[in-house]
């Protein structure tokens, strides 16, 4: 079953599994299946400790929004209805944002290059 950070978050954060079941559509089967996901349990760990340290911080809701927003820009990316130059937009700002763009350091620029090799045998 698929979960979010959201869903992790709010569980770090003390929500009711009533609450979290609600606020996120799921059934509390599904819930129960999330919570046996062990990258579910060290996401809703690491939420905790971060909440526990600095609390609530609009960085740490910023990160999780962007987060799911690029799940759905993945979506739009790969649906066929999407005109090509909107996909070429949206792939060429997630490599910006990753920071596989090119880089300017000290006023000069630098070009990140990745080479792939194939080989072909007989």
């Amino acid at each position: 079953m698929e979960w979010n950070e959201r869903i992790a978050y709010d569980v770090a954060r003390g929500r009711g599994k009533e609450e979290v079941c609600e606020k996120h559509g799921l059934t509390r089967s599904d819930l129960e299946v999330i919570f046996r996901d062990s990258t579910f349990r060290m996401a809703v760990a690491r939420h905790s400790k971060t909440l526990s340290e600095n609390g609530v911080t609009f960085k740490l809701l910023a990160q999780m929004k962007a987060e799911s927003y690029l799940s759905q820009l993945d979506d739009m990316i790969k649906d066929d209805e999407t005109p090509a130059m909107v996909k070429l937009e949206a792939i060429k700002a997630v490599v910006k944002w990753a920071g596989l763009d090119n880089k300017t350091e000290g006023g000069h620029q630098t070009l990140i290059q990745n080479k792939i090799e194939i080989g072909w045998s007989k």
